[in-house]
């Protein structure tokens, strides 16, 4: 019995010997094989990743709209601009579809472009700097259509210009075409027909910045320079007898409100006495003094009977060169007339007596004194 169970450990532990080696083959080969796949998995990954990483797209550009609303510009070739806006340099291709406008909205064109200009820009961004524009204002072109009314201060007959002078502006340069319309009471004129000093109106669009007056529609002849002299020389020679009008006006307002003393000579002209109405103390001497080459008759209202005052009569003409002297001592007004000449000379003199007038104010003033309470 016991020497069968010595014999079962020894089967046994023979047993263990030859599996141990056949089993330390199979772990080593699984860890072989398990550190081989493990070396192939990491290789694969790293391909795999290598190959993401090369195949990541790149972002591309898309064109889009774009508007800029300041750019300066820099330089101008052809159909080309070159401007700079936010901080950037960009080329704004213009094409026969892009709309170029002034800063109030009149058609432009590149041909009054110029570097330092201000532009408003809108299109489609074709590149990163790149502007297919669609419209174009150029703000520093400051246009827009007028009409002056003014005199002509220069010509220029060469280059068809002239300076004007409106009422309240300082002086514009016109530039006139061939288009242009000049007329003067609707009669057809040409440029050459323009003088220095004619007052004209003018219509066509007023650059601000240059003060200038371009594609002007029409130029209206309104004075000449002769006519205007004439109407001047006239109007002043109107005044001129208004003023004189007037200075005989006051001389006559004058004498009235002047009472005259002593002796007062009044001519009889053709026409008139001079002066026709005078203001006197009583007792004035009147010297009637004919100046005239006909007679005259100077006889107190009414005519032919000289009622009002009858002593106020010479009962006959006086001849050319002589005089007649009358002393007016009835105080009060008194019309008269050339007994000759009855509808077209006329006068009237009135009669003060100074002495009453002199007392009445005196006893005025010692009765205001009087009656002064203290």
């Amino acid at each position: 019995m016991r020497k069968n169970f010595i014999l079962s450990l020894s089967a046994l532990a023979f047993v263990a010997l030859v599996a141990l080696p056949v089993l330390a083959d199979e772990n080593t080969n699984a860890n072989s094989n398990g550190n081989a796949n493990t070396n192939v998995n990491n290789s694969s990954n790293a391909n795999v990743n290598s190959n993401a990483n090369t195949n990541t797209p790149v972002p591309t550009f898309r064109p889009h709209s774009i508007y800029l609303a300041k750019a300066i510009i820099t330089g101008i070739s052809g159909n080309v601009i070159t401007a700079t806006a936010r901080n950037k340099t960009y080329t704004v291709n213009v094409t026969d579809k892009t709309r170029l406008r002034r800063r109030y909205g009149g058609t432009s064109n590149l041909g009054e472009f110029a570097v330092g200009n201000n532009l408003q820009v809108s299109g489609r961004l074709t590149a990163e700097t790149t502007i297919e524009a669609r419209s174009i204002r150029n703000m520093s072109i400051q246009k827009k259509s007028a009409t002056f009314t003014g005199k002509i201060e220069s010509l220029d007959a060469t280059n068809q210009k002239f300076v004007m002078k409106p009422v309240s502006r300082k002086t514009i340069t016109v530039t006139v075409s061939a288009t242009t319309k000049i007329t003067e009471k609707g009669a057809t004129k040409t440029f050459a027909d323009l003088a220095v000093g004619m007052k004209v109106t003018t219509s066509g669009v007023w650059d601000l910045s240059n003060n200038t007056l371009t594609e002007v529609k029409k130029v209206v002849i309104n004075v000449r320079p002769k006519v205007a002299l004439q109407r001047a020389e006239k109007k002043l020679g109107e005044l001129g007898d208004k003023m004189e009008k007037l200075r005989e006006r006051m001389q006559e307002l004058a004498s009235k409100l002047e009472v005259k003393t002593g002796e007062v000579t009044i001519e009889m002209k053709a026409g008139n006495f001079s002066p026709a109405e005078v203001r006197i103390g009583k007792g004035t001497k009147v010297i009637f003094k004919n100046v005239d080459t006909a007679p005259h008759w100077p006889a107190s209202a009414p005519h032919p009977q000289h009622t009002n005052y009858p002593e106020f009569d010479p009962k006959a003409e006086v001849a050319a060169g002589a005089s007649w002297t009358f002393t007016f001592d009835k105080v009060g007004t008194w019309p008269y007339h050339d007994h000759l000449n009855a509808t077209s000379m006329r006068g009237k003199i009135t009669v003060i007596d100074l002495e009453a007038e002199a007392n009445a104010n005196t006893n005025a003033n010692t009765n205001a004194n009087t009656n002064t309470t203290p």
